[in-house]
Order: structure tokens, then C-alpha cells, then sequence
């Protein structure tokens, strides 16, 4: 006998308590309750037996008053909304619990700290859950290339849900707010119990057979795992997948998933959460609506100095084309040609002047060199000479006379005014257009009359 190795009850304890923490952190265990006990503290005890043992349960009051969330399906409870599964609590009845083992010291027992309790049945419907899970995703029921388009911001929606409760107030406010304009359809079913999936089946059929709408809502609050079941049918997954219409769906909270959710084709985490997927917010619009304004006004201020300048450019072409104008460059060009005609005949005067003056000095020249037959022989050449040359220029001054006459007489016929003085009158818009055809002319609209001593406005009838 080693007389080393005895412990104490303490040691003995402590050594069993962290064999069972460690090899047992957590542990899933199912029985039918009995010793039932509620003392004052809010404490639930209980034991769960089968036909062979027996062990027990203690699940303390911090541990079921107002928990977060559910530890097996993960469902996020609000606040006040968590089920009373420890209210429920009886003797007989069969509980699936899971928690942590602890030994108790004093009585050298061991003993669950109870997590959570749920009822046996629950198992069975997240068996039956995957197991419908599984036969509808081989059936392509949730395949992403069969779903189609949800449409933005529509104008007709068929609302399946119950006609009572905050879930339809909600979703009506989110609409009242974004959806301006949209009509909503309400078709009453039930969203929980027995009938509810044949009720919700019928009404998509119903929408379907009417055309009327763009696109089918189905919403529902959260709950437990049993209160949405109704949205795990087979036959509502197919009438799902059958509908010619677009589902959208939001049913319970974020961690909720049902069939249904998985074969419409577009999922919201929440009811409010699916109007908001409807519809833009007002505050997004808004700012869009100021970007499309500003760009307009932008291309609205392009245009109108592209159209100024091309404005200002036919004004001067206009101008420059204007009878007057035309007139204008006529009476300068007359006058360089004048000018240069004037220039000419001094250039003849002087270069006659210079030619008589060198003919005088070669004359003197030729008194002093020639005799005097030779002289009068020479001189009487130079007389035929010189008579000659006078004819030559009175001839070229006459031709440069009469050119520059039909230059005159051209440049008359062109001034537009001209003819007024024979009885004839120039029409002319007010934007400065002269009528040319009796097709630029409208009746009722103004003209003004232009004679040769003065101007006035007519009325065409």
C-alpha cells in the first residue's frame, strides 16, 4: 500500500472537477425531467433521467432571464423577445439540454450547469430542416442562375403578410418615406401554424394569375425555429420557383433562414430591411438629382456661348456682306483708283515737261552743231515728232478718262440705293434680313420699308 498516493475528500474533488472541465467542456444530454424545484433565488432545478440513470441540473437565473441569442440556431433576440422556455419547465417532460459539468464539493456530487434547454421535438425539426435543405438545393431551388431581377424603386408591389402587427407598420413607413409613387397591394394570410404555407402558396398564385403587380414581398417577424416552419415547405418552395413574378423576402431576423428565404429570389436580413432594398433613400436621390441639375446646367451654359459666338460670327459675316458695306469698299477702291489716275497724269505732265525741256536743249544742240539746212530739216522732224507725241498722250489720257467713267457708272449700278431714286424700295426684317422672296414673308409680321428720302414700318396681311 502506497500511502503517497491517498488524497483527501478536497483533492479528491478538485482532481475529479478538472477531469470532468477538461475531457467535457460542453455537454449535450436528453432526458425526461423530474424533481422539479424553484426556490426563491429564480433558480430552476431539476434531474434528467432515462431508464438506467439519473443526473443533475441546475440552470441559474443570469443564465435564462433575457439571453441574446439563440445557441444553437444563432436567431439575435430583441429586447423582451427571447421565449420562456424556464417558465415552460415541467416534470415529465423531455428536454434536450447542454451546458457545462461541475461538481458539487460539499455533497461530492456532480452536477450540469445548464446553457440551454429546448424541447426534444426541436431536434427532429433541425434534422427535417437539413434534410429539405439538402433534397431542394440538388433540385437547383437555390441556384443564383435561375433567380431573377428584383426591380429598383417599383410602382406596384403585392404584399403577402399578416394584415396586424408592428412588421407591416414598419414596412408601410419605409415606403411612405422612399417609395413615392408606389402602389402596395395587401394580401392577408397567415404567417405561422399549419395553414399558412398553403395560405401564402395560393396567394402567390393568385398575384401571378392577376399580372397586375411588378414584383411579390413576402415579410414576417422573427421567432423560434417551430414558429417559421411554415416557411420551410416543400410546396411553398416550388410556387416560389414557379412564379412568373420576382419574390423578394424577409422573413424573421439575420440569422433566420428558411427554405423559402433560400428560393426567392432576393433575401432581405429583416422586413424593414427588405423596403429598404425597394427603394432608394430620398437623401441618395437628392444628391443625384443635384449632380444631374448641375450637369445640365453646365451643358445648358456650353450650348448657349457655342450658339453666342456662332451668333456673333453670322453678325459679322452679315456685316461685311451688307449692301452698305458693299458700297463702302466700292467707293474706296474708286477712290484708290482715282488716286492712282492722278498720280498717272502728273507722271505724263512731268515726264512731257521733261521730254519738251531735253527736246529745247537738244535743239540748241543742234543749232550749234548742224548748218542751217540740217536745222530746219531736224526741226521740222522734231515739229512731226512732237506733234506726234502730244496726239499719243491726248489719246492715252482720253482712254484713261473713259475707263475710269465706266468704272464710275459700274460702281452706281451696284449701290442698292440707286434704284430708289426711279420709285423702287427696299424691304427689310427687323433683325436686319432684306427680303428677297415673297416666301421670307409671314402674314402679321412686321417689315420695314426703306425709299430713297426715308424709311417707314408696314404690317404684312
Amino acid at each position: 500500500m502506497d500511502f503517497n498516493n491517498i488524497f483527501s475528500v478536497s483533492e479528491l474533488t478538485d482532481k475529479i472537477r478538472l477531469a470532468l472541465t477538461t475531457n467535457f467542456p460542453i455537454v449535450w444530454v436528453k432526458g425526461q425531467v423530474t424533481n422539479l424545484s424553484r426556490p426563491a433565488s429564480g433558480h430552476i432545478y431539476f434531474s434528467l433521467k432515462d431508464e438506467n440513470s439519473s443526473i443533475a441540473m441546475v440552470w441559474f437565473k443570469e443564465r435564462y432571464v433575457n439571453p441574446k441569442f439563440d445557441l444553437v440556431t444563432g436567431e439575435v433576440f430583441e429586447e423582451g423577445k427571447a421565449p420562456d422556455t424556464a417558465s415552460k419547465i415541467q416534470n415529465g417532460q423531455e428536454l434536450i439540454c447542454a451546458g457545462k459539468l461541475a461538481v458539487y464539493g460539499t455533497r461530492g456530487q456532480y452536477q450540469v450547469n445548464v446553457e440551454y434547454v429546448q424541447e426534444a421535438g426541436i431536434g427532429k425539426l433541425h434534422e427535417e430542416f437539413e434534410r429539405l435543405k439538402s433534397k431542394l438545393s440538388s433540385k437547383g431551388f437555390f441556384d443564383q442562375n435561375r433567380k431573377r431581377n428584383v426591380p429598383k424603386n417599383p410602382k406596384k408591389i403585392a404584399l403577402l403578410t399578416s394584415p396586424s402587427g408592428a412588421v407591416l407598420q414598419d414596412f408601410l413607413r419605409i415606403s411612405q418615406n422612399r417609395g413615392t409613387g408606389t402602389t402596395i397591394r395587401l394580401y392577408p394570410v397567415l404567417v405561422q401554424g399549419n395553414e399558412a404555407a398553403t395560405q401564402i402558396k395560393q396567394a402567390i398564385e393568385k398575384v401571378n394569375k392577376e399580372a397586375w403587380a411588378e414584383l411579390i414581398v413576402v415579410i414576417r417577424g422573427g421567432g423560434s425555429l417551430e414558429d417559421l416552419w411554415a416557411f420551410n415547405d416543400e410546396t411553398l418552395a416550388e410556387s416560389v420557383v414557379q412564379s412568373k413574378l420576382p419574390i423578394l423576402a424577409g422573413i424573421g431576423h439575420e440569422p433566420d433562414f428558411t427554405m423559402f428565404d433560400m428560393s426567392a429570389d432576393l433575401r432581405a436580413s429583416t422586413p424593414s430591411h427588405a423596403a429598404q432594398l425597394l427603394w432608394t433613400d430620398k437623401h441618395e436621390l437628392m444628391q443625384r438629382l443635384d449632380e444631374l441639375t448641375l450637369r445640365l446646367e453646365q451643358k445648358h451654359q456650353n450650348i448657349f456661348l457655342f450658339k453666342k459666338e456662332r451668333l456673333n460670327s453670322l453678325k459679322n459675316a452679315l456685316s461685311w456682306l451688307s449692301p452698305q458695306k458693299n458700297l463702302t469698299r466700292n467707293k474706296n477702291k474708286l477712290a484708290l483708283i482715282s488716286q492712282k489716275s492722278g498720280s498717272l497724269h502728273s507722271a505724263c505732265l512731268q515726264n512731257f515737261k521733261y521730254h519738251k525741256q531735253r527736246l529745247h536743249w537738244l535743239e540748241l544742240r543742234l543749232k550749234q552743231s548742224l548748218s542751217a539746212q540740217t536745222y530746219h530739216s531736224d526741226k521740222e522732224k522734231l515739229s512731226f515728232l512732237s506733234l506726234n507725241f502730244t496726239k499719243l498722250y491726248d489719246r492715252y489720257c482720253l482712254q484713261k478718262s473713259t475707263q475710269l467713267k465706266i468704272l464710275n457708272l459700274k460702281l452706281e449700278s451696284l449701290n442698292p440705293f440707286s434704284p430708289l431714286e426711279r420709285g423702287y424700295a427696299l424691304l427689310q426684317k427687323n433683325d436686319g434680313v432684306y427680303i428677297k422672296s415673297i416666301n421670307n414673308v409671314h402674314s402679321g409680321e412686321a417689315l420695314n420699308v426703306q425709299l430713297y428720302d426715308g424709311k417707314f414700318d408696314v404690317v404684312v396681311k
